[in-house]
């Protein structure tokens, strides 16, 4: 969890959460197909192909503008490094998604397994 204090458009601070994907990770609380926890890596690779975020880890635009997600500049090593983290608004958007079904556990080409299981689908 990142906390940081924000000033807005009147002068007035306020405190912000931001939450990392290994926080979302945490609260999501999800299984593979071999029924093991899906942490920040697997997590990635699930946000990557439900089209959340970009192959560079950006998150996407709309999530940005609706204030799901932030673009987070942390300073290191003389540089900054960008990450992306979650509001308190888009942990709750993203349990509810993943609860009613808007976004599939997609792990390593699964989906494109799943189009073929059954040989009335392929003829």
């Amino acid at each position: 969890m990142i906390q940081i204090e924000r000033e807005d458009d009147f002068g007035v601070m306020h405190h912000i959460c931001l939450y990392t994907v290994a926080d979302l990770s945490r609260v999501l609380n999800l299984k593979d197909n071999l029924n093991r926890p899906c942490g920040r890596n697997k997590l990635f690779k699930i946000l990557k192909a439900n089209h959340i975020i970009t192959r560079d880890r950006q998150p996407a635009q709309i999530l940005i503008n609706l204030q799901i997600m932030e673009f987070h500049g942390v300073p290191k090593y003389g540089r900054t490094y960008y990450v992306c983290c979650f509001t308190e608004k888009g942990i709750n958007y993203m349990v509810n998604a993943f609860k009613s079904g808007r976004y599939k556990i997609i792990l390593d080409g699964e989906e494109q397994k799943k189009k073929f299981l059954n040989i009335n689908e392929v003829f």
